[in-house]
This record gives structure tokens, sequence and C-alpha cells, in this order.
């Protein structure tokens, strides 16, 4: 029975919607720190920059703050930006597990582990960390921040902060942590609190210590008065060489094992300081109150080494010898790879494929999704060279002409429909913002496009227009889910009167199975990947990572 213990957790794991939806990855800094990683702060402070200004010059309604968050949380939270990371090739990173502190971790030491392996190490702040630490800044710093700010709305500070920080110490002493890979990692800890702080500071001064919010209101206009940074974020206590977990004793064992024998490489003997913050005391004054473990740090690089030469060198060499043994043993036990196992079970193993999924229903939503995507891109290829083509040109009139924009606006309409009923339009009126729309059908190349057009000022020197294709989900003999996710392609001009510009752009918007707001965004996740759109529409539970 013991022989099938492992086959039988996989069935379990490979089945539970509990596990494809967990923040289950762990990862190494130890090891990368004996490599030089290049910097990513700039690559990544753009994107997040980018999102923040999406949502901004994009937003067309009333004053909400959770809404306005929310929109800025979409681009990130479902580990998102991880998975950017660990496949985009301008962010250097490094993820070898035979190299690692898990390289002789067995399925009895931790099954995530071992079966999902590690997220990769990169460089953000000049601090190597694992990409997981931005699933947990953008994805539990939300949860934290929906906790505080939302369940205990109205309740003193010091509550509201309590409440987050009881429940990062919950999801890391059960699913996100200890339950789930037999480590409660101190690290992710900090990076939920900085994520929670980011969100704050989105609208509240001095989160960050002498900085405004990164937006202020203006009425129901949101106006950006400073760039998002993660150099405000991010330090040593994201590293978990530098903060280290606190294992338990099942995996503990393994774990020192491998660390010992880093002490006697060069590099180490070389620079050991790579391994321990020179903020140390500080980082560890600010952030004890947030669940960390002081007994972890008995695995901190420096204190396992110090056990390590206290060693006798006869005690050594049998170390050296025996450890030598159980790596050769791990290797020759996993020579057909981490899925020998699955030999068993082929229709299991055929499913772990890139866009497929064992959980129940979620093939369906995969191959739906598929559908849905094309159909948003033969609406793209058919309508968007006219379409971008139509707002640019306006664009550039509106730059230069002297009419109102009421009349601006209805030149737009005219252009675009021809014909129209001016009691057709739909106006809303919002402080600082007036944004007029019109919807009907209009010829593009053979066919009749339902089409939406707005026209938005905001103030007098800030213009909007965009033409908008609803994607005829309803209508397609392809199985969609039209009855829940609702996608639209845009295409839009953004008019600034002051400076004289004319910035054309596309994007898709949809709401996935949550109701939640999605969009395109350049350089990040294009118009054009097709397994972007499908990543981020299906459900939470169908995910891979």
């Amino acid at each position: 029975m013991r022989a099938y213990l492992p086959l039988i957790f996989i069935l379990l794991f490979t089945f539970s919607p509990f596990y494809n939806n967990a923040y289950a990855y762990e990862t190494d800094q130890y090891s990368t720190l004996f490599y030089e990683l290049d910097d990513s702060t700039e690559s990544m402070d753009k994107i997040v920059n980018d999102a923040i200004e999406h949502v901004v010059r994009n937003w067309n309604k009333e004053r909400n703050d959770y809404s306005l968050l929310s929109r800025i949380a979409g681009f990130f939270h479902s580990r998102q930006l991880e998975k950017w990371v660990n496949e985009s090739p301008i962010v250097e990173s490094r993820n070898v597990k035979s190299d690692s502190i898990f390289k002789t971790t067995g399925w009895k030491h931790s099954f995530i582990i071992r079966w999902k392996g590690l997220a990769a190490s990169f460089s953000l702040n000049n601090v190597q960390m694992g990409t997981d630490k931005l699933s947990h800044f953008f994805g539990v710093g939300w949860i934290y921040w929906k906790v505080s700010e939302r369940e205990h709305q109205g309740k003193p500070e010091g509550e509201r902060r309590r409440a987050a920080i009881e429940e990062g110490i919950f999801t890391e002493q059960t699913y996100w942590g200890r339950s789930s890979t037999n480590i409660y990692s101190n690290a992710d800890l900090v990076a939920n609190w900085e994520g929670y702080l980011f969100y704050r500071s989105v609208l509240e001064d001095n989160i960050v210590p002498g900085k405004k919010a990164i937006i202020r209101w203006d009425g129901d206009t949101p106006i950006i008065q400073r760039k998002f940074t993660f150099r405000d974020h991010a330090n040593d206590f994201w590293s978990e060489a530098l903060l280290p977990n606190d294992f338990d004793p099942s995996l503990a064992a393994s774990v020192t094992n491998v660390l010992m024998t880093y002490c006697e490489k060069p590099e180490y003997l070389k620079q050991p300081d790579r391994w321990v913050s020179t903020q140390h005391d500080i980082y560890w004054k600010r952030y004890l109150m947030l669940g960390l473990k002081p007994d972890a740090l008995k695995f901190r690089l420096d204190a396992v080494c110090a056990q390590y030469q206290e060693m006798t060198t006869k005690e050594k060499q049998a170390f050296k010898a025996e450890q030598q043994k159980r790596e050769q043993a791990f290797k020759e036990d996993t020579s057909d790879g981490d899925f020998r196992l699955l030999d068993f079970i082929p229709f299991v193993k055929q499913k772990i494929g890139r866009m497929d999924s064992p959980v129940p229903t979620c093939n369906s939503d995969i191959k739906k999704a598929k559908n849905e995507f094309h159909l948003s891109q033969e609406s793209f290829q058919a309508h968007s060279n006219q379409a971008l083509t139509l707002v640019t040109q306006y664009g550039q009139t509106i730059l230069t002409a002297k009419e109102n924009d009421d009349t601006l606006a209805a030149n737009f309409y005219k252009q675009v429909f021809g014909k129209y009923k001016h009691s057709k339009i739909k106006t809303k009126n919002l402080d600082n913002l007036t944004l007029r729309r019109l919807t009907k059908y209009r010829k593009f190349s053979t066919e009749k496009v339902k089409t939406i057009a707005e026209y938005s000022n905001y103030g007098e020197d800030q213009v909007k227009i965009c033409l908008i294709h609803p994607i005829p989900f309803q209508q397609s003999s392809r199985p969609v889910r039209y009855d829940f996710i609702k996608s639209s392609n845009y295409y839009c001009a953004y008019i600034d009167r002051a400076r004289k510009t004319v910035e054309t752009t596309y994007f898709w918007r949809a709401y996935d199975k949550e109701k939640k707001l999605r969009s395109s965004l350049e350089g990040y996740y294009d118009f054009l990947d097709e397994e972007a759109y499908i990543y981020r529409m299906i459900p939470k539970h169908c995910k891979w990572y």
C-alpha cells in the first residue's frame, strides 16, 4: 500500500480545484545567489505604470475607489504577472531544480515541490527573489486590502491592519504554506504586506513615506500624480535566502544537508556576506508584527555554515560521502523524470499539457475561451484598419478644430454612421467628464457590425474617442460562454490639446467568469496573444501555473 501512496496523492491533487488554485510554487535564492542576474526593476515598473495609465485613461464612471483599485488588480492577480515574467525574454531569470536546495526533496518531504517544481528567481530592486513574490504582492496584497478596507471598513486603523495580518498568517499556516508545501514562508508575508501598502498608496498620501498617492481624484476623474516603482516596496526580505523559510521537520533535514554543501564553495568563502542582509535588523523590526517565525533564522546560510564548521574533519568527510550517496540515489530514482509514476495513468499524463487541464469542466472552459479569442481576432482582422484609420484621422481633426465638444461629438457620429437620430445619443455628465455614446450598426468592409461610438472629454484639454465592437458570441456556431463572458474590441484615440498629441491604440476588454474586468495591454498581455486571453479568462481553478 505504501508504494501506491504517491500515486494516490497525485490523483487527489490533480483533480482538486483547491490544488490548481493554490499559490503552490516554492522558490530558492540560496543557489541563485551564486550567479549574477540583471536587475529588472525598470521593465517591471513600466508594466505596472502602463496598466495604471490604461485604467485611468479609460475611466468613464463616477468616483469609486474600490472599482478603480479592482481594475488595477485585475491586470496582475491570479499569477498573471508571475506567468509573464517566467516567459518574458526581457527579464533574466534562473530556475535549475537540480542545483537547488530542493534537489533531494522527495515525495515524502514535500509533495507539491516534487510535483510542481520551483518558481524561477529574478532580480527586482537589486534583490534576487522568486517570481512567486509578484503573485503575493498583487494577489494576496489585494486580499489584505479587501479584508482591511472593505470587510473592516470604518474600524480603527490598528484593527483593520491586524485583520489583514491575521489573514496572511492563516494562509501561510494552511493552504498557501505549511499544509500544502511543508513550508512557512516569512518572505511571502513581507511581500503580502507590501502589496497591501501598494494598494493603499494608490489613493492615500504617505503610505510610502514622504510620497503622495499615485492617483488623486479630480471630481469623478482619476489623475496620475506620480509613478509607481517597485523600489518603494521590494527589499532584502523578499528573498528566501536573506529571510529564510521555516521548514517543517519532514523537509528541514534534506534542505539543511544541501545547504551544508554550499559552505565550502569558493564563491561562498569569498563573499559570505552575500547571503546576509546588511539591513536585517531594520527590516526584522519593521516586519516582525506580520507573523515572522524567528526559528527560521537557523536556516540562514551563515547559521548553517557555522554549524557545519563545528564538525570535525572526520565528521565532515563522513557527511560529504553520505550526501553524495543521497544525491546520486535521488538522481537514479528520478532518471525517468518527475512524472514517471504517471505512466500508470496515461489519460492524466496527456492532460498535463500547457493548454489543457485534468480538472473537471476546465477543458470545456479552455476550448470555449479559444473560440472566443478566435471570434475576437476575426473581428479585428475584418474591421481594425477602417476603425483605426477613422479614429486617428478624426483625432487630428479634434486637435486643430475650434468648435466646442458638443459639435465635435455630433460631427464624429455623423462621420461614423452618416445619418443618425440625435435622441439616440446617451450622455453621462460627471464632474470634469462628459461621456457621449451612440450605438448603431455600421458597415465595415462587406458586413454591418454593431458599433458603439464614444466621445469623452475630460475638462478642456483631454478628449478620447473610441469605436467599440462587441463580439457577437451568441451568434456563433462554435461553443462559447456568451451567457457570462462579454468581450469587445476597442479602437481609441487619445487627444491632448495642451500637448498637441494624438495617440491611437487598440485593446480588448472582457468580463471573466467571476464578472471581473480584464483587458489586453501592449507589451504585457498583447491583443494578439491567444494563450494570454485564455489564461486570463478561464476560472481561477483552471489556471496552469
